[in-house]
C-alpha cells in the first residue's frame, strides 16, 4: 500500500533512512573486521627479492650511510647523520632490527612513529611503497589506514600500528618517506625478513 497523504511520507521517508543508515553501518563493519594486506600474492612475488639481488641491495644501502656519515663528519665534525637530518623522524618500533634488517614472522605487527623535529609533520606528504629494483608499488592508502593518534607514553605525533595477518615468506624493501610543513623531508629504508 503506497503512502496516501504528507505525514504518511514523512514516516516511509524516515523508515529507509534508517534502514540505509543501519545497513551502511553493518556493511562498514564487515569491511574493517576484514584484514588489510600490504601485498596480494602477485605483489609480493614481485617484490619479493632473491638472497642475491638483497644482499646487493643492503650491502648499497649500508654504503650510502657510510658515504653520508663520511660527508657530514668532514664537513661539520659530527659523527651522526641523524643530528643533522631536519626532517620529521620515521621509527619503526615492531618489528625489531638486527642492523638495517627488520625480521619478522606471520602475523607481522608493523609499528613506526611518525613525530616531528623541526617543523609539525605534514602527513599529506607520508609516501609508502614497496620497491624491487624497477618496479615500485605505491601501497600508502593501505597504510594509511593503520594509522592512528598516539596513545599513552607513545613519543610520537602519528602511529602506524598493522597487524598483518598474511604476508608471504620472503625479502622485502619498503620505503617511507614523509615531510614537514616547511618541505624538511625523511626517507626511511626498510628491509624486511619475514619468516
Amino acid at each position: 500500500m503506497l503512502p496516501t497523504n504528507k505525514f504518511e511520507h514523512m514516516l516511509l521517508g524516515k523508515a529507509l533512512l534508517l534502514f540505509a543508515i543501519t545497513h551502511l553501518h553493518l556493511f562498514c563493519s564487515l569491511a574493517a573486521a576484514e584484514p588489510i594486506a600490504l601485498f596480494n600474492e602477485d605483489e609480493s612475488e614481485k617484490l619479493n627479492y632473491p638472497e642475491d639481488e638483497w644482499v646487493l641491495e643492503v650491502t648499497l644501502h649500508q654504503k650510502d650511510l657510510d658515504a653520508i656519515r663520511d660527508i657530514q663528519a668532514y664537513s661539520d665534525g659530527t659523527s651522526s647523520p641523524e643530528e643533522n637530518i631536519p626532517g620529521p623522524i620515521v621509527h619503526i618500533v615492531d618489528p625489531e632490527s638486527e642492523g638495517d634488517i627488520y625480521k619478522s614472522s606471520i602475523p607481522l605487527r608493523l609499528l613506526i612513529y611518525l613525530k616531528s623535529r623541526l617543523a609539525p609533520i605534514n602527513i599529506e606528504t607520508l609516501t609508502v611503497k614497496g620497491k624491487r629494483g624497477i618496479f615500485t608499488l605505491n601501497i600508502t592508502d593501505r597504510i594509511k589506514s593503520f594509522m592512528r593518534l598516539p596513545e599513552g607514553d607513545e613519543n610520537a605525533d602519528y602511529v602506524i600500528d598493522a597487524k598483518i595477518p598474511k604476508l608471504g615468506t620472503g625479502r622485502y624493501l619498503i620505503t617511507l618517506s614523509l615531510a614537514d610543513i616547511d618541505g624538511n623531508q625523511e626517507e626511511q629504508k626498510a628491509f624486511l625478513e619475514v619468516r
